[in-house]
Parts: structure tokens; C-alpha cells; sequence
């Protein structure tokens, strides 16, 4: 038989409700401004692992903390609880959301589902117990708890597929995942998935859905952001000369023009190209973050040209800057547009790095990082 998910209908027709709509909206605003600030993280970058379980204890982690025995090792513990956290965000602003800003909701919320496959694909390829997989699944999508649990009590990968048939984007998975074997399966079915996931999500959002187009503009930002930084990703490995097949289209910048961009392969010409490109300012602004903000544009777009002529992979506190501008944007496209969907995807998103930020602390701080290095891993 394969699963259903509970979650309702792709399109919600219900009217839209003014008075709803500023409701939510001004709640999720407050709760944005509730997300734990910049200096408590500075705070538990220096703290001990017992330290920080305590802290988001006692800062909207309370009931995922303690539901788990105290004998259970803190790191594991607070995966477990950070993972059930954000879940659980997830459906009370589903529950919040009504009429056309539950469906948009809804539609961003599905990106879960494609994080949820592949931890559940990758897991049992590597041979993960199913209780393992099952504490970092976060179901805020259209597969819920239910329809995930399915999935972890499959045998095969086959299973998996059939599993999925009722699934939105099964057609890409079956198509994928006919020769299991293959090399870099997995990598290149996850692109598959999200480049049909932002296909979905644009074309819907065109469609004529109040607060679509102002949700569109946001959205563009995003895969111009991805598509670049999968281009770095493509030139640092063994990436095809043409990486048309790898990029989202639907963003400000076409895929013909990152096809043209990754042609160049000198210092020059990539500065030149770089400076009318339309993610110049963006990525300008990030590095300065990073670097101070007494670096001229001509040394960031430097920094930028050395990492792409040498082929390497972008840093990660580059690309934590980049998520860092990202939110500021999104902030201020929010506060142009109060009420739409843009604070709910905005108070999503930040509680979403609110999660990976403590993960991050966590981790480092397991593994014996230095403070001022997990700093460079935290969006704050």
C-alpha cells in the first residue's frame, strides 16, 4: 500500500481572514524577537556541555529536555531535544496559519520532507539503527511522524520507493534511484529533489495565490544563493564543464548565465564578470562581516576571485556570513510586508539557525574546538 501523510490537501481553498492573517503575523514577530539573541550565544560557546543543556532548558527547550532520562550521554540529549524542538515549532505555526498563508506555509514547510528521505536513505545505507535515524528526523512536512516511521521500518531501498508512491515528488526518486549502486546516488538524487521541490514551489506560488508574489521574491534570492554556491562546490571538485544540470533555475540570475560564469577561469575576468553580477552586493556585504567593514570592495571581490580561480571549496564562516545577510534581507522585506507570509517563513528560518546554532556549539564544543572557531560556524 504504499503511505499517506496526514498532513491534508497540496492547495488550501479557504478564504483568506484579514483579521487572522495579523494575528499570526504579529505573534510570529514576537516570537522571532523571543529566539535567544546574539550575546547568550557568545555565552554558550564558553559553556559546558550540562551548562547548555540547563540554559535551553530554561529557554524554550524545557519539555524536550527533560522527557529523556537524565543517564542518557548530554550531547545525544540535546540532538534529540534540539530536533524534537524545531518539529514542534513547525506544527504550532501550521496550526496557526489559516487560509492562503497556511497553504504558502505549507508549501515552504515540504523542503522537510527531502531532509527526511535522505537522512532515512543515508541512515540504513550506512547501517543506522532505526532509533538513531528516527532521533534527528525532524517531521515538519507533508510526511509526518507516522509516515516516516514507515519508512524506518522498510527493509530495502525498494521499499523505500514503493513507500513513497504517494509522495509529491516520488516520480524523481523512482527515476533515481533505478540503479541504487551507482556513485554519487545520493548526492545527485538530493539535487534532483530540490531542484524539482523550487520548480514546484515557484510555479505555485505564480499561480495567482494571494501573497505568492511577494513570497516569489524572497525565494529567488534563495536559489541564486544556492546555485552559486554549488557552482564553488562543482569548480572545487570534479564538476562537468557545463553545470547547467546541477543549477535551480527560477532565480534572478539564469542558468545560462552561471553556465557563462563558470567558463572563466582567470583572476581578472572573474572580477570583471563579478562586479555585474547581481549577488555582488550580497556576498560584498557578507564578507565584510567576516573581514570588518573597513574592507573595500575591490578586497572582497579578491577574496571571492583567489577561492574561485583555485578551485576551493567556499569556507563555511563565508557561507555562515552569506545566511547571515540572507535573514537581514529577508528581515527587510518582511518589515515592507507585514502581513504575508514573509514573517512566518522568516520566524521558520531563524528558528530553524537557532537549532543548527546550538547543534553547532554542541558539537564543537564535544569535540574539543576552540571557542573562537565554533564563533565562525554559528549564524549569529
Amino acid at each position: 500500500m504504499g503511505l499517506r501523510s496526514g498532513r491534508g490537501n497540496w492547495v488550501n481553498t479557504a478564504a483568506p481572514n484579514p483579521s487572522g492573517t495579523i494575528y499570526t503575523c504579529t505573534r510570529l514577530r514576537i516570537r522571532a524577537h523571543q529566539l535567544i539573541p546574539r550575546e547568550d550565544y557568545l555565552r554558550m560557546i564558553r559553556m559546558g556541555i550540562p551548562q547548555i543543556a540547563r540554559f535551553i532548558g530554561e529557554h524554550g527547550y524545557a519539555r524536550e529536555i527533560h522527557i529523556f532520562p537524565g543517564s542518557r550521554p548530554d550531547i545525544d540529549r540535546i540532538e534529540i531535544a534540539l530536533a524534537a524542538n524545531l518539529a514542534a515549532a513547525c506544527a504550532d505555526v501550521r496550526g496557526l496559519t489559516t487560509g492562503h498563508l497556511k497553504t504558502l506555509t505549507d508549501w515552504y514547510l515540504h523542503r522537510w520532507d527531502i531532509v527526511n528521505v535522505m537522512i532515512v536513505l543515508r541512515g540504513k545505507r550506512r547501517g543506522l539503527p532505526a532509533d538513531r535515524i528516527r532521533e534527528i528526523l525532524v517531521p515538519a512536512g507533508d510526511l509526518d511522524s507516522a509516515a516516516l516511521e514507515v519508512l524506518l521500518g522498510t527493509g530495502s531501498f525498494d521499499d523505500i520507493v514503493a513507500e513513497l508512491k504517494n509522495w509529491r515528488l516520488h516520480p524523481v526518486i523512482e527515476r533515481e534511484c533505478q540503479n541504487i549502486n551507482r556513485p554519487c546516488l545520493f548526492a545527485g538524487l538530493e539535487n534532483r529533489l530540490w531542484q524539482q521541490y523550487y520548480t514546484d514551489l515557484i510555479r505555485n506560488c505564480g499561480s495567482g495565490i494571494p501573497g505568492g508574489e511577494i513570497f516569489l521574491d524572497s525565494l529567488r534570492l534563495e536559489i541564486d544563493l544556492a546555485n552559486f554556491r554549488n557552482l564553488l562546490r562543482l569548480r572545487a571538485g570534479s564538476a562537468p564543464k557545463d553545470p547547467a544540470g546541477q543549477m535551480i533555475a527560477g532565480g534572478n540570475i539564469t542558468v545560462e548565465e552561471l553556465s557563462a560564469l563558470s567558463l572563466i577561469g582567470d583572476h581578472d575576468g572573474f572580477v570583471s564578470a563579478f562586479r555585474t553580477f547581481r549577488l555582488h552586493p550580497l556576498l560584498v556585504e557578507a564578507y565584510r562581516s567576516l573581514a570588518g567593514p573597513d574592507i573595500s570592495a575591490g578586497e572582497a571581490e579578491d577574496y571571492i576571485a583567489d577561492r574561485w580561480v583555485g578551485r576551493k571549496r567556499p569556507l563555511h564562516e563565508m557561507e555562515m556570513a552569506v545566511a547571515r545577510v540572507r535573514l537581514n534581507r529577508m528581515a527587510g522585506l518582511s518589515k515592507r510586508n507585514p502581513f504575508s507570509v514573509l514573517p512566518v517563513i522568516l520566524y521558520l528560518e531563524r528558528k530553524k539557525f537557532e537549532v543548527f546554532n546550538i547543534r553547532a556549539i554542541v558539537r564543537g564544543i564535544g569535540d574539543g574546538i576552540d571557542p573562537e572557531k565554533i564563533a565562525q560556524y554559528v549564524v549569529i
